[in-house]
């Protein structure tokens, strides 16, 4: 079946393929309207170790402090990279979000790659406005630095030693990212031109196969209820034969009355012609033969 029969065969049922398109059309849009706008925007920040306090001049030194000892635990676990670590872990925690308390109406969503070489963390937030990605970042960067110093406070660091977060990069460019709706959109009608072809098609083929059975059983009923050609032919012979056998009796019936007389009369003109030869030989007159 090519195109041509397939445009036919929706044509011929067009009350079936209207109805069908319309309703593909109708879930295209939905899918269409249904796509959300989501914009997305990155900040980076960088995790430093807090400044030392200068001692005042003239104030006496302790000579007894060492300063090589750590008094931040983190410190000696390999430095602000082994904070940094810890705290991209608590970023992308499920409790962090928590203590956020997003709105889980919008679609919101953030999250926290550390840096291999630097003690930097790359943030990364989604949502449906700009201005949401802007608010979004705020909050997450202002959270992560609330739980960097407690999770160091709860390790027993001075709060002199504790690592702090500081702006690195300045947030970029809001993006765009809504997924394409015109995708969506145009998978759903392909699909459902598709479906309502086959349906339209399928449903014309059997209709018309069922209306060839129709004819052909009308067909063979007309021709079961009508005489043949050889009952033509032996009812005209039947006819036939009857007409010549009614001429037949009809003949023999009239000539018992007719043939006879005339028989009697050609008989008696041929005794009086022979009489009269006969006495026109002899001399004598001839008479005239009685009846």
């Amino acid at each position: 079946m090519d195109l041509f029969s397939i445009a036919g065969a929706m044509i011929r049922r067009w009350y079936l393929t209207i109805p069908l398109l319309l309703l593909v059309a109708f879930f295209a849009y939905r899918s269409y309207a249904a796509v959300e706008p989501l914009y997305m925007s990155t900040r980076s920040v960088v995790v430093l170790p807090s400044l030392p306090e200068e001692p005042e001049v003239g104030s006496p030194v302790d000579e007894t402090e060492d300063p090589s000892e750590p008094d931040n635990p983190y410190s000696g676990q390999g430095g602000s990279r082994f904070a940094v670590a810890v705290l991209a872990r608590n970023i992308n925690s499920s409790a962090f979000e928590e203590r956020l308390g997003l709105d889980e109406s919008l679609e919101q969503e953030f999250e926290a790659n550390s840096s291999s070489e630097q003690p930097m963390i790359h943030i990364e937030a989604t949502a449906p406005s700009e201005e949401a990605v802007h608010d979004l970042l705020e909050t997450v960067v202002a959270e992560a630095s609330v739980v960097l110093d407690e999770f160091q406070a709860e390790a027993g660091a001075p709060e002199v030693t504790r690592y702090r977060i500081a702006p690195a990069v300045p947030a970029g460019p809001v993006e765009d990212v809504t997924p394409s709706r015109l995708r969506g959109a145009g998978a759903i009608a392909a699909l459902g031109g598709g479906l309502t072809a086959v349906v339209v098609v399928g449903l014309d083929a059997l209709l018309a196969a069922r209306l060839r059975r129709r004819r052909a059983a009308t067909e063979q009923g007309e021709n079961d209820g009508a005489p043949d050609g050889g009952d033509h032919l032996r009812d005209d012979d039947a006819h036939e034969q009857t007409r010549t056998g009614r001429a037949r009796t009809g003949a023999r019936s009239g000539a018992p009355t007719a043939a006879p007389t005339a028989a009697r009369t050609g008989a008696r003109t041929n005794r009086a012609k022979t009489g009269a030869r006969r006495r026109s030989r002899s001399g004598k007159a001839p008479t005239t033969p009685k009846d």
